[in-house]
């Protein structure tokens, strides 16, 4: 959270994923229901999907999940099953798979 890659919406309360280029400038922005009421989903307009939402971590340790909700989950549970620091962890959605060219992620 402290590196503004997610955050939440005030107005919706929505989760919102950003994606960064290499100069750390917002090029891709998700956002998605936190509620489980609603199925709202949508990137903002003008994202650049080539720039999804993902977390380099230092250790050589790959996470791929379905999508950013499913690592925030799989973050919670090694924290509060496992003590684990997922900061060390590169995670990764595999929806973004698709839109990437692999630039050394």
């Amino acid at each position: 959270m402290g590196q503004k890659m997610i955050y939440q919406e005030e107005k919706h309360s929505n989760c919102v994923f950003v994606g960064y280029d290499s100069d750390g400038t917002a090029k891709y922005c998700a956002m998605r229901a936190a509620s489980e009421k609603s199925s709202f989903k949508m990137d903002a307009e003008n994202s650049d999907k080539s720039y999804p939402f993902f977390h380099e971590g230092k250790s050589d340790l790959l996470i791929v999940s379905e999508s950013p909700i499913d690592l925030m989950s799989h973050a919670t549970l090694a924290k509060v099953y496992y003590s684990l620091d997922w900061t060390g962890i590169t995670v990764f959605p595999s929806a973004a798979c698709g839109m990437v060219r692999w630039n050394g992620i």
